[in-house]
């Protein structure tokens, strides 16, 4: 199998409501993604570097880059209140349905990514998500 990767790059901050250690305190991450795509080749390629580039951008690093990720089930009212105060103030909120950990970032992009990639016949393979230089999740399909 022929595959292509991509990295990006996105700062963003979160906080791990009901987490034990330093991360259930508000802090944020420069966070590195590769995106890692499969597909059938056409005209030499499996997808321009460009296309895959501006999908990605567009359908996820724009809208969470210097953002808050916030949990919108947490059960933090401290969590709530400050994606609320940025909210109104006209700063960029990313809320998702689950906790932000990397785990659940990788997942969740992995399959935003393989739903936009799909009608151009394009598969993700893999999503790697740094949090740190050293610290990574990473889904397979």
């Amino acid at each position: 199998m022929l595959t292509v990767s991509k990295e990006f790059a996105f700062e963003a901050a979160h906080m791990l409501s009901e987490h034990e250690g330093d991360c259930k305190n508000l802090h944020g991450h420069s966070y590195k993604m590769i995106v890692e795509a499969t597909g059938d080749m056409k005209d030499g390629m499996v997808i321009d570097f460009k296309d895959l580039k501006n999908i990605v951008k567009e359908t996820i690093i724009d809208k969470i880059d210097h953002s808050f990720i916030y949990f919108n089930a947490s059960k933090d009212e401290v969590e709530h209140k400050i994606a609320d105060i940025l909210k109104k103030s006209g700063k960029r909120v990313f809320e998702v349905n689950y906790r932000p950990t990397a785990e659940n970032m990788a997942t969740d992009f992995y399959n935003i990514l393989n739903d936009k990639l799909a009608d151009k016949g394009i598969r993700v393979v893999s999503i790697t998500l740094y949090e740190t230089q050293t610290s990574f999740a990473k889904v397979v399909g």
